[in-house]
């Protein structure tokens, strides 16, 4: 029989080899992850060096929606800009864009470089900022020998950036069945490179738009059974970079569904233009609020920006679709009485839109507060209710009880009290506790 001291020891001995056994793991880990971290950037700045020439020889793959580079001219000419202008910025851009999403990404390595997940963030992010934009198109098109493993690097680094709606914030599945629809998607991902738009790359497709769906699903379950309170704020940090991803391509893709919006000779083309050369920049926004909620740099402010953007997105889409419809309709209006169209229509709706803004606000703002802010708005309104108590009451004991009754709907707290400090020859303190 084995005494029992004997056996802490050597629970104690194995807890240390194992210890030890998992530190030079993560040293070997965090040793490759600076080397593969290191080998992309050399492969960018390769792409980098190759702009230049394939840019001059492939015009024609920096043009949007079919314009010619004469259409391109004429459109960014309106701005004093130039189609090589143009060039120009997209080298600066994917430049800008690798430091910035790479840059974030060494900051996640250097700071927790004892963390696992936080290896897989650094690398996955500084892949991505340097193998998806226009450097390594112009890398793949000068040597068309580097295309297999740079299209395979691509692939992976859109595979590793989307892996993130699985693992995020904690590097675990949850629920455990996640993980073999993250292996699916990984292999949706490899083999689309194989089909590379031949047939069969429907049912395909259709596997990649489940299994990413399935990410932001998590996300969910996870917010709702297994997050803790601080990994919920980061969570928010995240769903507001997707809000804001999400209007920003619905607003720039109206020119794929709208071809009229596109016409180079359109006012407005010159708008789908400049929001064509930011979108890299609004996809930016989701690993930048990943690493703002890894480091917990003011957590607690999410609320607030996750409430405004949908307070005012939401007002923004109701003022916008009233004013239009509002135009139409009196449009409609003055051509059935006089035969033709006219400006009044615009200068009506324009004073209707102003006239509806702040209350539309103030009902979109509480009706918001009650769906998805409960417990703010009735704080809100019980501290409403206070404020018109107190106005008009007078008797001082009635105040208190009223008082105490706030704070306890309000704040929900274990125990309340309310100190009167004593005035004048009055021996007693008033004290009331609940």
């Amino acid at each position: 029989m084995v005494p029992k001291e004997a056996k802490i020891d050597t629970d104690f001995v194995d807890g240390v080899k194992m210890a030890k056994r998992n530190d030079n793991w993560l040293r070997f880990a965090r040793v490759l992850t600076l080397i593969f971290i290191l080998f992309c950037v050399l492969v960018f700045i390769a792409g980098v060096f190759s702009y230049s020439n394939y840019a001059r020889s492939h015009l024609k793959e920096f043009t949007y929606y079919d314009w010619t580079p004469e259409q391109m001219d004429a459109i960014f000419g309106r701005i004093g800009l130039s189609f090589q202008a143009l060039i120009r910025w997209k080298l600066i851009s994917s430049i800008l864009f690798a430091l910035t999403i790479g840059g974030i990404g060494l900051f996640v390595f250097f700071r927790k470089k004892d963390d696992w997940f936080s290896l897989y963030i650094a690398a996955s992010f500084v892949l991505f900022g340097t193998f998806t934009n226009n450097a390594i198109i112009a890398l793949a098109g000068t040597y068309p020998a580097l295309v297999p493993i740079l299209s395979l690097l691509g692939v992976l680094a859109w595979a590793s950036f989307y892996l993130l709606f699985y693992l995020f914030p904690d590097g675990h599945f949850a629920p455990r069945w996640t993980a073999w629809m993250a292996v699916l998607l990984l292999l949706s991902f490899l083999v689309s490179i194989v089909y590379n738009g031949d047939t069969g790359q429907t049912a395909l497709l259709l596997i990649m738009i489940i299994t990413l769906a399935i990410g932001p699903i998590s996300q969910v379950y996870r917010y709702r059974k297994v997050s803790t309170a601080v990994q919920r704020q980061q969570t928010k940090w995240v769903v507001l970079a997707i809000l804001l991803v999400v209007i920003y391509t619905l607003l720039a893709s109206g020119g794929i569904y709208f071809h009229t919006l596109t016409n180079p000779n359109s006012p407005i083309a010159l708008v789908f233009a400049i929001s064509n050369s930011l979108a890299p920049w609004s996809l930016g926004l989701i690993p930048i609020s990943i690493a703002l909620a890894i480091l917990r740099y003011r957590l607690w402010d999410i609320d607030l920006l996750i409430r405004r953007t949908l307070i005012y997105t939401i007002l923004t889409i109701t003022l916008a679709l009233a004013f239009f419809g509002g135009v139409t309709l009196l449009q409609s209006l003055f051509s059935t009485i006089s035969n033709q169209k006219s400006e009044i229509s615009i200068v009506i709706s324009t004073l209707a839109i102003a006239a509806l803004f702040n209350p539309l606000r103030r009902r979109i703002q509480n009706t918001i507060d009650r769906r998805l802010y409960r417990k703010k708005f009735n704080s809100e309104q019980a501290l409403a209710r206070f404020s018109a108590t107190a106005r008009t009451e007078t008797d001082i004991e009635q105040l208190s009880g009223e008082l105490l009754a706030i704070v306890q709907e309000a704040l929900q707290p274990e125990a309340v009290s309310v100190w009167l400090k004593p005035t004048g020859n009055r021996e007693k303190t008033g004290y009331d506790q609940i």
